[in-house]
């Protein structure tokens, strides 16, 4: 609606033959409003939900105070622990600290290795604050056994896992999603790797230019005839981060609604395959 303040319920009743839409901003007073395309019934029954979800009274005279759709703020018991080396998995937890969640970086002892990357400030390496800011660390050697029990302590206090390891290699470390969901089943626990969890390469290992190449984004990339370039930026990182926040994000609604908590496995090859829709669709298409 163009005015919450003169939201009119009655305008809405006498052309309900109009398709509408609701529109969730996420600040603006975190309101929820209503625009155009979406039926007057439809409106209220995901407004309904919404107040059933998160316990408000439903007065459709008025603009309904509430958070946004998607809040992952520290009040709400968000807390994520990372345990994440490259870069799609510590940009995804990032996404998740711009939220509002409250993320746990598990470091090893000599600290993440992107805090040497250049370049250097002061000491502090500018690519390593640029994907974690808001965040809080911890050091923990986690093949020390002592050190791992903590991890799985700090796991169980919180609501999301992130790691980009290789698949089996929390396992081996008793922090894999199998024997910690047994003890947490609400638990969401996103695994970012080169391929996935299973199938016949999920053991290979990768990073953003391998990926860009196996996905084709490199053959579509440069001059007309020359050799396969690879994108400046890190493409195929950050949409595996991208899509494994979005999937983190929607997994926690269905946890506050009673569900249960989720394995959720982001392969960047997948992840790279699906931004390049156009092209990926074009090759099915043309062969």
């Amino acid at each position: 609606w163009p005015d919450p303040e003169r939201f009119d319920p009655e305008r809405w009743r006498e052309s309900t033959s109009r398709p509408r839409f609701a529109y969730f901003p996420f600040g603006a007073g975190n309101r929820v409003c209503i625009g155009e395309s979406f039926a007057w019934s439809e409106a209220i029954v995901i407004l309904a939900a919404l107040a059933q979800r998160w316990r408000l009274a439903l007065d459709p005279v008025h603009p309904i105070e509430t958070q946004p759709l998607i809040t992952l703020r520290t009040r709400h018991g968000v807390r994520v622990a990372e345990f994440c080396s490259t870069a799609a998995g510590q940009f995804c937890a990032m996404l998740l600290a711009d939220m509002g969640a409250e993320v746990i970086k598990v470091e090893p002892p000599d600290g993440d290795a992107l805090r040497q990357w250049p370049p250097i400030t002061d000491g502090y390496s500018e690519n390593f604050a640029a994907l974690n800011r808001n965040k809080k660390s911890v050091v923990l050697d986690l093949k020390d056994a002592a050190a791992a029990r903590t991890a799985r302590r700090l796991v169980l206090d919180c609501d999301v896992v992130v790691e980009n390891n290789r698949p089996g290699v929390m396992d081996r470390l008793g922090l894999g999603y199998s024997a910690l969901s047994k003890l947490k089943p609400s638990l969401v626990y996103c695994s970012i790797s080169a391929y996935g969890q299973t199938g016949p390469r999920a053991t290979e290992g990768g990073f953003d230019l391998t990926m860009q190449a196996a996905a084709g984004v490199m053959s579509v990339t440069g001059e007309e005839g020359g050799a396969p370039v690879k994108c400046g930026v890190p493409i195929s990182d950050f949409a595996s981060g991208l899509y494994a926040a979005y999937s983190i994000a929607a997994a926690l609604l269905t946890v506050r609604a009673g569900g249960p908590g989720a394995h959720i496995d982001v392969p960047m090859f997948g992840c790279t395959l699906a931004i390049a829709a156009l092209q990926t669709s074009e090759l099915f298409g043309t062969g």
